[in-house]
Formats: C-alpha cells, sequence, structure tokens
C-alpha cells in the first residue's frame, strides 16, 4: 500500500514511471491474500458449539450481499487481480 502511494504521489508529482508497476504489484499482493482468505474458508469445520464461525472480512459487506456471494466475489476478483498482475510481469 506504502508503495502505491508513494507511487501516485510521484505520479502527481509529474513522474509516472513507477505507477504500473505500484499498481501490478499492488493487485497482485491483494489479490492473493483476498483468494487464500476466500478459498481457505472452505477449508474450515463449523465450530461444535452454537456460536458462528467468524469472518476475517467487514461486517457490513456480509450484511449486504450474505455470505456466500460476497466470497465468489472475493475469489472471482481475486483472481483477475493475479491474472493482472502476473500479466504485468511476465509481458
Amino acid at each position: 500500500m506504502l508503495l502505491l502511494l508513494a507511487a501516485l504521489t510521484a505520479a502527481a508529482a509529474g513522474h509516472p514511471r513507477a505507477l504500473p508497476a505500484a499498481t501490478a504489484l499492488f493487485q497482485l499482493l491483494v489479490g492473493l491474500t483476498v483468494s487464500a482468505a476466500a478459498w481457505g474458508c472452505l477449508l474450515t469445520r463449523a465450530p461444535a458449539g452454537p456460536e458462528p464461525l467468524p469472518v476475517p472480512f467487514p461486517a457490513h459487506n456480509f450484511f449486504l450481499l450474505g455470505v456466500r456471494p460476497l466470497l465468489w466475489i472475493f475469489r472471482l476478483v481475486g483472481a483477475w487481480w493475479i491474472v493482472r498482475g502476473v500479466g504485468f510481469w511476465v509481458s
């Protein structure tokens, strides 16, 4: 995040050379993190007691969309950001 903010500041100052690389790296890292969390939820078991399983995402998103649709959105967007991030470094 700090690298992206520094690249955005430099771009605003008239030096945009680092912005595409910083954006690609940010997308790659966020995509990997979100995908790992969204797919990792499938590996957990429900707790034995009556307590609900805690989720690692902000609660407001779950109330708006529901757990399953939101996790699929995270999986799909995370995969897309991974493809974009890797695509920048490969090409």
